[in-house]
């Protein structure tokens, strides 16, 4: 089953500070995610805030950098959605 990924405001202005190629993957990497969480992702822990799952994306290259992400969510009661609470992301390189 599916869940629907629902963006916070937050999660949407992280992307919005990403390179179009880089925004695109990482939507497409959340795609990924609601298809599979159970699966895909495990419970943040300290320091992060409790009762958070943490994603992490695949990596992307591009050229001699490295772009790393990981995906902040919680399950919406409904049980249908995921609430991506924030997107992080480090540049390696």
């Amino acid at each position: 089953m599916a869940y629907e990924p629902l963006l916070s405001p937050q999660a949407q202005h992280d992307l919005t500070r990403l390179p179009d190629s880089l925004r695109e993957h990482v939507l497409a990497e959340i795609e990924r995610l609601a298809a599979d969480p159970v699966h895909l992702s495990r419970p943040a822990v300290f320091p992060w805030l409790p009762n958070r799952q943490l994603f992490r994306a695949e990596p992307v290259q591009e050229g001699d950098d490295r772009h790393e992400f990981h995906v902040f969510f919680h399950y919406g009661q409904d049980e249908q959605t995921l609430h991506v609470i924030a997107i992080g992301h480090y540049k390696l390189g």
